[in-house]
């Protein structure tokens, strides 16, 4: 049985979809709708942040890559380590390109609004999933250089 405050997310996102333009195979990422994690604008609305300030270097906030690691490290490390798809060891990491035109980070977004991620039966808490979603919402700043926390030594992480 469902409860009351687990349908929030549900209709969020069903309202969401509702309102966007785009084909499903297009998704929302890019499109008029959702958010703008690419700093492109939304078309239509001034609400969405424009993102395209945000440094390419930089360091995750703790508590950011605490969730990252707890939840994302075992399958998003290097390729040559046993990864899958991409690394998310560092903030570099999110700002690279991904096949398909957006920076990772969309993709990140897009994992996390839908609870794509994390597989295998396990799930983001409701503080997890929020401390992202807060994060994606500010356009994913990274603290200054060794500021923040993240995996220095690739060979060594997780």
């Amino acid at each position: 049985m469902l409860r009351p405050a687990s349908l929030i997310p549900l209709l969020a996102l069903a309202l969401s979809l509702a309102a966007c333009e785009t084909t499903i195979e297009q998704g929302c990422l890019s499109g008029p709708c959702g958010s703008d994690a690419a700093g492109q604008g939304a078309a239509g609305g001034d609400d969405a942040p424009d993102c395209s300030a945000t440094p390419d270097t930089g360091s995750y906030p703790c508590e950011v890559y605490e969730v990252l690691k707890a939840r994302c490290h075992t399958c998003h490390k290097p390729p040559d380590q046993g990864g899958i798809l991409f690394s998310l060891l560092t903030f570099e990491d999110t700002r690279v390109a991904a096949d398909d035109g957006l920076l990772r980070i969309d993709e990140i977004r897009d994992a996390v609004e839908t609870r794509r991620m994390p597989p295998l039966g396990t799930t983001l808490t409701a503080d997890e999933e929020q401390v992202l979603l807060d994060w994606l919402d500010g356009c994913g700043q990274p603290l200054p250089e060794g500021e923040g926390c993240e995996c220095n030594d690739p060979a060594a992480c997780p």
